[in-house]
């Protein structure tokens, strides 16, 4: 009974953001007969499904979504009913309709993110995955939209977490990152779960990653000059330490906010913090035991694609399939068009810029330079050239169908050039030297150049990059997008989603 009655305050505090729906007596959901739908009903057929026996249960209304049973999946739907109803009560529109452009200009890629879709078939979900969620991150009332995509780089999975939200009549990016690993054929796994603790605001995020190393990081998220930072807070970390006797040993680490910590501070903490987790808004790992348990108990808010642009039309009030209708700067429409991911290199030697622009014109980037062992200091495995930096693309403007021209401005590394840290890539421990960025370092007027521009109007340096990729330079026309640095007169090349 008192196990019952804690689960009952837990749902209680969960839902208690939820409103509250006038219906008939007899419409689906009102389980308990009150003539409306609110967190009561959710509550009520919570504790149906754990096995408490009810005086006034309606069992045909508890089946919300009309598949003939009564799980967890009427309560995620119910939920999501009782949302959609408190987003319609704000006048949000201008920002779901921001979101659904987001969302039809990047499904091909947000649908992508699919490899572990299997994972998704223990809790009735059958094979779609759920990339999508909206919540409050700052806890302003304002709704943001979270969403996982996809693309490949040389057949790899690249997965990009995308936090954003809408302020000053346009969507902005909070948050922008992307994971690179071998995925399920090489044996490479990334888990995420984004959650919220009891009594909190806070966003927060488990990732696990099984690739070159086994990670587990915990991390929050905190605003930083208008952006979202996300803040490691606990991390276990196993790596390759050597050979001994010809077998390989690993090393496990623990740290608290970048300290080390032992392995029972570090299961302490994280036993901890499971028990306060409210609910989980997000998962790409559906089977996790802890994920499955907390979601058949507290119901999930994420959505597919398709569901997400269904969920935000009905608040908008649009039906066109292309979106077309929907109103939206035409600054988000340019900075769209090249919105992408772009890489620089010569070809010669283990170094490449990367530079990452997203459709609100944000961008981030990084150049790494691996040297060999014949430069690296007594101790370390490699010495590392690096730079991190983000920015924002202004003053873009059009110039033809395939050519756009922009500088980029707020121009920030992140890294502090011209000192050293130390760390590993991979599973070497190396040391960095924070210097600039090839490509960007030299000049901030760029051209962009669309799939399908014709070659002869083409710079040569630019048509030198594009060969890098296969582009012999006699075709008629390019058969990739690209950047290119006006004054250092050097290509960034777009890489295939």
């Amino acid at each position: 009974m008192k196990k019952c009655l804690a689960i009952s305050l837990i749902f209680i505090m969960i839902i208690s953001v939820l409103t509250i729906i006038p219906v008939g007596a007899k419409t689906g959901g009102d389980v308990n007969g009150d003539g409306k739908l609110n967190a009561k009903d959710v509550t009520t057929i919570m504790k149906h499904l754990i096995g408490n026996t009810l005086s006034s249960f309606d069992v045909t209304a508890a089946d919300f979504n009309n598949d003939g049973k009564v799980n967890a999946k009427d309560v995620t739907s119910l939920m999501k009913a009782l949302v959609s109803t408190k987003a319609d009560s704000n006048d949000f529109t201008d920002a779901y309709s921001a979101y659904l452009r987001i969302l039809s200009d990047n499904k091909k890629t947000i649908d992508a993110n699919n490899w572990e879709s299997n994972r998704g078939e223990s809790l009735g979900h059958g094979t779609m995955i759920s990339p999508v969620v909206f919540s409050d991150v700052y806890g302003d009332e304002t709704p943001e939209m979270i969403y996982l995509s996809e693309t490949r780089w040389m057949n790899y999975p690249i997965i990009s977490l995308n936090i954003v939200t809408y302020e000053n009549g346009k969507s902005k990016t909070l948050y922008f990152n992307e994971h690179y690993f071998g995925g399920p054929a090489a044996g490479g796994i990334y888990s995420l779960f984004f959650f919220r603790l009891k009594g909190e605001k806070t966003l927060r995020v488990c990732e696990l990653s099984n690739d070159d190393w086994v990670k587990t990081e915990y991390s929050e998220f905190k605003e930083q000059n208008g952006a979202l930072v996300k803040v490691e807070t606990l991390k276990r970390f196993s790596y390759y330490s050597g050979i001994v006797n010809g077998t390989m040993k690993t090393k496990t680490d623990y740290s608290r906010y970048g300290s080390p910590i032992s392995e029972k501070e570090y299961e302490a903490d994280v036993s901890s913090m499971k028990a306060k987790i409210e609910t989980i808004l997000l998962t790409n790992n559906l089977k996790d035991d802890f994920a499955a348990e907390t979601i058949a108990r507290n119901g999930y808010p994420a959505m597919s694609c398709d569901e997400a642009i269904t969920h935000l039309r009905g608040i908008i009030g649009s039906s066109s399939e292309t979106d077309s209708d929907v109103d939206k700067p035409v600054d988000e429409d340019l900075f769209s068009a090249i919105a992408g991911r772009y890489v620089f290199s010569t070809g010669v030697g283990a170094w490449s810029t990367v530079l990452l622009i997203a459709p609100d014109g944000t961008f981030t980037g990084s150049y790494y330079d691996t040297m060999n062992q014949g430069y690296a200091p007594s101790g370390y495995a490699d010495l590392v050239y690096r730079a991190e930096f983000h920015g924002n693309v202004v003053n873009l403007r059009k110039e033809n169908n395939y050519t756009y021209v922009f500088e980029i401005g707020n121009f920030v590394y992140d890294t502090v050039t011209g000192t050293k840290e130390e760390g590993y890539l991979g599973n070497d421990f190396v040391l960095y030297y924070n210097t600039t960025a090839l490509g960007v370092s030299g000049g901030v007027a760029f051209y962009y150049y669309g799939e399908g521009a014709p070659t002869n109007e083409l710079p040569d340096y630019f048509i030198q990059g594009l060969k890098l990729f296969g582009f012999s330079g006699s075709e008629p026309h390019t058969t990739r997008a690209g950047l290119y640095n006006i004054t250092t007169k050097e290509a960034f090349i777009s890489l295939p989603r």
